[in-house]
């Protein structure tokens, strides 16, 4: 029976321990919660002006946000990246909070010249915080797409030939697409109607289509 009692005090004086110690435990917990760090990104597009021979950056404005920190300082970094690949950089890359807990940041991205108009570029800026041996992140997105320029270049291996009367020629002209969209086509001889007065017969091999970019295509007439 003593022995009984005994165990039931001890179980009891267990319980009690373990009770003060989880009651100790809470605040301190409470105290130091994680740090929460926001991040918005402005604006949600820009298009770089680039054309065949010239890179084009564009620039956003972020702002950030600190919020539940109970330590003195903390340290925030910025990394960006683009899923095409382009050439990114964040000012400043990173930064000490203390007791103003907001400011502002800036990504640049680098467009290459000649960039396809289809290569749209979706932007990923992370934010980590790190204070007190706790950390947490925060995300934005926006998007980069290039300018869509037009470059149609038209050349001839053969610009000049003497021939006889009725005799039948054959030339070849080579469109380039040195733009960065899908050029359309159409090809038409402008003096058609003269040369047909004088019996010319002209017949084109195409006379609509499309070149993609950095391609070309050939007509012969």
């Amino acid at each position: 029976m003593n022995l009984t009692k005994k165990l039931a005090r001890a179980s009891i004086v267990a319980m009690l321990l373990v009770s003060a110690v989880s009651a100790l435990a809470e605040p301190a917990a409470a105290q130091n919660p994680v740090p929460v760090i926001a991040i918005t990104l402005l604006p949600p597009e820009r298009i770089a002006q680039i054309s065949a021979s010239q890179q084009a950056a564009v620039t956003f404005t972020g702002n950030y946000t600190v919020d539940k920190l109970n330590v003195e300082r903390a340290q925030v970094s910025f990394m960006a990246v683009v899923t095409t690949g382009w050439v990114t950089s964040v000012s400043p890359a990173s930064i000490t909070v203390t007791n103003v807990r907001t400011g502002a940041f800036s990504v640049t991205v680098v467009v290459p010249a000649g960039a396809l108009a289809t290569e749209v570029g979706s932007l990923l800026v992370t934010a980590r915080i790190v204070a007190g041996g706790l950390q947490s992140q925060a995300t934005a997105q926006a998007i980069v797409a290039p300018w869509a320029y037009f470059r149609t270049i038209v050349s001839s291996t053969t610009p000049f030939i003497e021939s006889s009367y009725s005799t039948q020629i054959v030339l070849v002209f080579r469109i380039y697409n040195e733009g960065n969209v899908r050029d359309q086509i159409r090809v038409s001889v402008k003096n058609l109607e003269e040369l047909s007065a004088a019996q010319w017969i002209i017949v084109m091999s195409r006379q609509s289509f499309t070149i993609e970019p950095t391609l070309f295509a050939d007509v012969q007439v």
